[in-house]
Order: C-alpha cells, then structure tokens, then sequence
C-alpha cells in the first residue's frame, strides 16, 4: 500500500511531465507498432534459450532478462508480435518515467529532470536499434536492466547525501540485479565507480574518505567481475593486448563525443555539401565538430562551478563517465569505431544517456538566474529535437518497414497452409527468410522443419518431395533500388520444386 500511494502522489505532482514524456515517446516509437521482429529477433523463441529449464537455471548467462521475459511472456501472447512491442514500449516508458523522478530528486528541477529524458527518450542515435530496428533481442537482452541502474545510482546518490548504510547496500543489491539481467549493464559502471571519488574532493580528503570510496568503488567492480567472469561473451586477448593491437584508439574515443552530440543528419548533410562531398563516416566533420564539443563538456565544468555549484559533483561525474564507458565499451567491443561506421547504434546508449543529462544541467547553469527565459529556451531547444529526431526515426522506419510487410506476409502465408502440413513436412525458404522459424515451429506447425537449403537440397529431398514447401517473396523493389512495401508478395515454388523444376530464388 506504501508503494501504491508514492506512485499515486508522484503522479499528482508530476502528471503533466509524465504525460508530456508518454505522449512524446509515443509520437517518436509508435511505428514500432507496425513493426514485426527482424534478424535475430525471433531468437528467443527457441525452447533451448529458457532460463527456468528442467536440468536447473543458467543465472551466468548474459542475457537473463532476454530468457526470463520469453519464459513468461509467450505464454500470454503466443505470436501476437504487436504484444511484444507493447511491452518494449512499457519498458522503455517505465525507464523514461524513472529517469525522469530520479533526476528530479537529485537536482530539485523538475524542468531539468524533464528536459534529460525528453533528450533521451526521444534520442535516434541512442535508442533507434531498441525500438526502432525491429532486432528485438537486443531490446530484451539490455534494456530492462537500465532500469536498476540508474535506481543504484540514486541509492549511491543517497547515500552519499545521507550516509545510511542501508542506501549503499540497496545500491549494491540493484547493481548486483542489473549486471544479472545483462552483462551489457557492466559498460554503466564508470558512472558508480567516479561518482564516490569525484563526491569525495567537495570536502578535503581524509584517509578514512579514500579507504571508504577505494571500498565502494571496489565493491561494485567485484560485483560486476563476479556475475560477468564466466560469462561466454569475453572480451578477447585481454586489456594489454588490446592497447598493443588497436589502432587509432585517441581517435575512436574523441570522435564519439561529437557523435553523441551534433545531429546525425546534420552531420551528413554538412558532409554532402563540403567544399569536395564526401561520404560517411564523415571524418571531416567530426573532427570540425571535435573542438566545439570538448569545449561545451569541458568549459561546462567551470560554467556549472560558477552558476549551478550544486550540480558540479554530478556534471565531472558524468562527463567522466561518458568518456570512460565510451572507451571500456571499445575494448569490449572493437566493432565500435566511429573513424569506419557511422550512424545510430546500440553501442551509444550509455554515453547518450549521460550526455543528454549534461546537455540539460548546462541549460540549467546557463539561465539559472532567468527563470523565464529558461524555461522559454529550454522548451524551443526541446522543440527542435523532438522534431529533428522523430524526422530521423520515422524515415528510418519507413525505410525498413519492407522487410516487416514481407514477414507479416510470410507468417501469414504459412498459417494458411499450415493445415496441409504433415508431420516431418519441411519448409525451404531463402535465408532471408528464416528468421521466424523459431515463432513458426513454436506456435504454428511444430509439425515442420526449416533447413538450410545448402547446394545440392532439390536432390536431399526428392524422395520426400510431397512433405516439403518451398516459398520465396518478392519485394517488388521500384525503379532502382528501393522497396515499396505494400506492393511485395509471396511466391509459391512448391509446385515448381514437386514437378522437377530448378529453382531459383529472386534474391
């Protein structure tokens, strides 16, 4: 009853921020709706990726929250994929809604809690393949335990205001919780590690302070090494060899501070109107963007000291951890190399989540003695980036929603036939394809098998050619390489295969 009556008086007194960040976020990720799962996303159907499973549970794993959400909720939504995406959408809104108190409690402002998660929640770059790229596994694998984390730093917040032990050891238990869900979580701990010591130097240190922030900080590390360290996902060749074999590291880490700052299509437009054009990455661009970025982030440091004291321990704390979270998850994953890639990925959503918390503290220093003109630029700012990133997503969207039209079809099809299946009957479809095989032979026909179809498969199956479907689709692709995604449909080559015909699929 305690729990039920804070949400209610949270919701008294913060009703138009919670709504204004529920409408927001679902005029930005409503197309979602349309959406169905794309590439891996169909995964977590397979039986055999359970975590409550009949030999004993797996709690190693990397990807808890992925397995415990396809234990439960399949058995209430079955294939209804829409469902599926309205529990990301409640996800990430109960995120947004807990970014949002949490900033709240931590700076009194509530135009600034707000502010921070209108920036995040409505963010392209940061969050477009969660919500918007159809690769729901990541989704399920990483988002949830955001959730947790950013509870265990205002515990740590807490405590560090109050110092009551219980805080610290709740702040524990919800880290502990968060890296269980995800190990992905584990790229969050700068955040948990720099605040205790940046925290410490508000008064002189004492030894008694450096050996309880060494202990803290420690304590979250071990936690983090304890639930990751048998993980299947490792890092590979260890730190030293990492610093020895990778090129250009300075580069890869600055230029991700203007990539989670400027806009990307501003980026790429600036790009395709340079004196010569060029392509992305854009490298030009961003190293012209690179100074006035250090110089926002890091000239807000004394810009923050001189107008907003109060908030300085959390700004270095996050400006700290932007830049140490951008580089651990570079040695998690060399794949995050912004002088080759460019565009929104999964990789930024850390550093986003702590950039745009900065973008909002800086507004606040900025204007803090102008309570109108505060809340006047604030709301113009929040205006543009709300248009320019929903502009951003929905094109996105639009341009993928092909591959969504051509899955609905495919799934539909299948359903259709499904009653002409006999047992043991196979369904060879281009890979392209496949992906749904897990949603299919779990809540469809369980009766059929999708196998590879490897050289040679017309003559592996002849002697068993009544039980085995063949379909392709065509996407109908208009003028010379996009899709029209209303217009695609499915080809039927069962009969060509079952009468001798070589097939060949479109794509």
């Amino acid at each position: 009853m305690k729990i039920i009556h804070k949400i209610r008086s949270f919701y008294q007194k913060n009703w138009m921020s919670a709504t204004a960040i529920f409408g927001l976020s679902f005029l930005v990720w409503h197309k979602m709706f349309k959406q169905v799962f794309l590439g891996e996303g169909y995964m977590y159907f397979n039986p055999h990726l359970n975590f409550f499973v009949k030999n004993g549970m797996n709690i190693w794993g990397y990807d808890n929250s992925a397995k415990i959400i396809f234990d439960i909720f399949p058995l209430i939504f079955h294939d209804n994929i829409t469902a599926y995406f309205l529990l990301s959408f409640t996800i990430a809104y109960i995120l947004f809604i807990s970014l949002y108190l949490i900033i709240n409690k931590i700076t009194d402002s509530k135009l600034l809690a707000f502010s921070a998660t209108i920036f995040f929640a409505t963010n392209y770059l940061a969050l477009f393949e969660y919500l918007g790229a159809g690769t729901y596994q990541r989704f399920a694998q990483r988002f949830p335990g955001i959730i947790p984390i950013i509870f265990s730093f205002y515990f740590l917040w807490k405590y560090e205001e109050n110092l009551k032990v219980k805080d610290l050891i709740i702040s524990f238990l919800l880290w502990g919780l968060a890296v269980f869900a995800g190990h992905f979580s584990s790229l969050a701990l700068p955040i948990l590690v720099i605040y205790p010591v940046v925290k410490m130097f508000e008064n002189k240190p004492n030894l008694h302070k450096i050996f309880k922030v060494i202990l803290i900080s420690t304590t979250f590390f071990l936690i983090s090494f304890f639930i990751t360290n048998k993980s299947e996902q490792q890092p590979l060749g260890g730190f030293t060899n990492f610093l020895r074999t990778q090129e250009n590291l300075t580069q890869r880490l600055l230029y991700q501070i203007p990539t989670v700052t400027i806009p990307l299509n501003l980026i790429s437009f600036i790009g395709q109107n340079w004196i010569t054009p060029i392509r992305d990455p854009y490298l030009p661009v961003i190293k012209f963007f690179l100074p006035m970025t250090l110089v926002m982030y890091f000239g807000g440091i004394w810009l923050v000291f001189k107008r907003a004291p109060r908030l300085l321990t959390l700004y270095i704390s996050l400006l700290l951890s932007m830049v140490s979270t951008m580089f651990l998850y570079m040695y998690v994953d060399t794949r995050l190399d912004v002088t080759k890639y460019f565009g929104e990925d999964r990789y930024f959503i850390f550093s986003s989540l702590f950039a745009v918390i900065m973008w909002a503290i800086l507004l606040k220093a900025l204007l803090v003695k102008k309570g109108v003109a505060y809340k006047m630029v604030t709301f113009f700012i929040l205006i543009v980036f709300v248009v320019n990133n929903t502009n951003m997503v929905w094109k996105h969207f639009d341009s993928i929603q092909y591959k969504s039209e051509a899955f609905k079809k495919f799934i539909s099809y299948i359903k259709y036939i499904s009653p002409q299946f006999e047992k043991d009957s196979i369904i060879i479809v281009p890979s392209y394809l496949q992906w749904p095989a897990a949603l299919i032979t779990e809540y469809i026909s369980p009766d059929v098998d999708f196998p590879i179809p490897v050289d040679g498969w017309e003559m592996k199956y002849w002697n068993i050619k009544d039980k085995v479907w063949v379909i392709d689709y065509n996407y109908d692709r208009i003028p010379s390489k996009d899709f029209d995604s209303e217009k695609g449909y499915i080809v039927d080559l069962t009969n060509n295969y079952r009468s001798g015909k070589r097939i060949q699929f479109l794509y």
